[in-house]
């Protein structure tokens, strides 16, 4: 079984682009006609739809991409100068009792993208 999360989008274009800053390419492209990108990296991709009456700070939409080294994702997410406040925005990784080590990214539509790695539990 696989799932595919599918998330709203102010911007198609700015959407692609950051996305594309954190490695991920372009798997569909339909933004001058139903307003529809699909970006994928690593086997995991995320569905994006145009969404003109969005409110970043207002978005409960998000997903949760499981890693083999959230670490190295971290690092090289953090390379791109993403700070903890505002959006987009990194948050610190941590190492979670329930047997993850995980951080967050909200992208510039506020969308959560939860990332984790099994660790052994606390």
């Amino acid at each position: 079984m696989r799932t595919d999360p599918v998330l709203p989008s102010a911007d198609l274009d700015d959407t692609v682009e950051f996305y594309a800053s954190l490695g991920f390419e372009i798997g569909y492209d339909d933004r001058e006609g139903d307003g529809y990108v699909i970006m994928s990296m690593d086997g995991a991709a995320i569905h994006f739809f145009y969404h003109d009456s969005l409110d970043a700070t207002g978005s409960d939409a998000g997903c949760y991409l499981h890693v083999d080294d959230a670490a190295a994702l971290h690092a090289r997410w953090a390379a791109l100068g993403l700070g903890p406040e505002d959006l987009p925005r990194l948050t610190a990784i941590e190492d979670q009792a329930w047997g993850k080590r995980e951080f967050a990214v909200v992208d510039p539509d506020g969308n959560l993208i939860r990332v984790g790695q099994d660790i052994p539990p606390a």
